[in-house]
């Protein structure tokens, strides 16, 4: 009996660590995989527009509304489009766009880009495919403000906090106010 144990223990080991490997994330649960943490989520797209400043050449014309775009995998599964109805923030309206899976020239043609879990394995290159364009990208995929993204929403117990990443704020052309950036860790 002790000689079945010792091999399937490192089959199993070893079909653990390669689950692991393949999914970057795996063991992580995201904020949005709670209907809360949908909420959440969407309450901070409509404060990040609060809180966040972006040149006046990021929009068309004065009145023109912000742009929130859900890249890839939608977990937010709709609740964003209900929260920001009828919401204005700086005399401005929102409308929401889903993008299409690295559709880095859609991409830029929004102001705040939400990246799905589909798009774990693209964070860097959409990252650096964005330098210079003020997009303020922001997801709850694990390690996002670490490996380029903007805002990463993260649950640290059973409370969403922020990781904001300045320098990638900073090189976009956006400016994030105090308040924000004291908020985030």
């Amino acid at each position: 009996m002790k000689q079945r144990f010792i091999i399937i223990r490192p089959v199993v080991v070893s079909v653990l660590v390669s689950f692991l490997l393949g999914h970057p994330h795996a063991g992580f649960a995201n904020v949005s995989d709670s209907a809360s943490g949908k909420k959440t989520i969407a309450n901070f797209m409509i404060n990040f527009a609060k809180f966040v400043e972006w040149p006046d050449s990021a929009f068309e014309a004065p009145d023109s509304p912000f742009k929130v775009c859900i890249v890839g995998e939608d977990p937010l599964k709709g609740i964003l489009d209900k929260k920001i109805r009828n919401k204005k923030v700086k005399k401005r309206k929102f409308i929401v766009e889903r993008i299409a899976s690295g559709d880095i020239e859609a991409i830029k043609k929004c102001h705040i880009s939400f990246l799905g879990p589909s798009e774990v394995n693209r964070v860097k290159e959409l990252a650096n495919s964005l330098t210079g364009i003020p997009v303020l990208t922001v997801s709850d995929v694990d390690g996002f403000a670490k490996a380029g993204g903007m805002i990463g929403i993260v649950s640290v117990g059973r409370k969403v906090r922020m990781q904001i990443n300045k320098t990638r704020i900073t090189k976009a052309g956006l400016k994030a106010s105090e308040k924000l950036l004291k908020i985030g860790s």
